[in-house]
């Protein structure tokens, strides 16, 4: 049986469906997704970098019986995790509450200070170290700052007593005045230490304090307790023994 070659439209059909299966298998492999370019981990952007939102936080003017809070907000700038060790304080009166254990770059975490006042008086100024992995700050320091005023204050401030001569008592007369707009009327003192007394009287808004000290040989510090209401005080009193400085000359 003899084969007879196919017809020129024969071919022409078979060329085409070869032709139209290879555009096919071709469009079918542009359409495959490709795969998403590999970001970078915050790892490999650099060190980790600690700063502050503020160097320097002020809670304004408090009285010495209050407590406030400072609000100390920590930044990471760096490439990678920053890591938060310890956060030191150089004052008692000081208590820092919850600490981040790490901070993501970019981000920033705040820290609660409480800051109790009691016996305070005038300008106040400590200071806040934060202990990180910052390669370059390992102990990164911020300060808080602020005035803190007695509720009752004395003029003069520091209560000395200086006898004239030894055998002489210890003298001094202490204004008293309120500084909260309350009444002083009711204001009591009470002394603390043996040999040293203190009577109060009231005159023009004001408390007169007259402190003694019986005669005394060495130098001493003893202490009066100012209370009003819930409020209360402690003044340091300080003796400074009279001293004869004339000398007897030699025979």
């Amino acid at each position: 049986m003899s084969l007879s070659k196919p017809s020129t439209p024969a071919l022409i059909a078979i060329a085409a469906m070869v032709v139209g299966a290879w555009l096919a298998a071709t469009s079918s492999r542009d359409e495959t997704p490709m795969a998403a370019p590999l970001v970078p981990s915050a790892a490999s952007g650099g060190p980790p970098r600690l700063e502050f939102a503020e160097n320097r936080i002020s809670f304004g003017t408090k009285f010495d019986d209050e407590e406030t809070v400072a609000s100390i907000t920590l930044r990471n700038t760096g490439g990678s995790n920053l890591h938060i060790e310890r956060i030191d304080t150089n004052c008692g009166c000081f208590r820092v509450g919850e600490a981040p254990v790490s901070i993501e770059p970019g981000r920033s975490a705040d820290v609660q200070i409480r800051i109790r006042l009691v016996g305070m008086d005038g300008p106040l100024e400590r200071v806040v170290a934060v202990h990180t992995d910052d390669p370059k700050a390992l102990a990164a320091h911020v300060s808080v700052v602020g005035e803190v005023r007695p509720r009752l204050a004395t003029e003069p401030g520091k209560i000395e007593l200086r006898p004239k001569s030894a055998a002489a008592p210890g003298e001094l007369d202490v204004s008293v005045r309120s500084t909260d707009g309350a009444q002083i009327d009711g204001m009591s003192a009470t002394s603390l230490t043996p040999g040293l007394t203190v009577d109060t009287t009231f005159s023009d808004g004001r408390a007169i304090l007259r402190v003694v000290a019986a005669p005394f040989v060495e130098d001493f510090t003893g202490s009066i307790v100012l209370r009003r209401g819930s409020y209360e005080r402690i003044l340091a009193v300080t003796g400074v023994a009279y001293c004869d400085v004339r000398v007897t000359p030699a025979r």
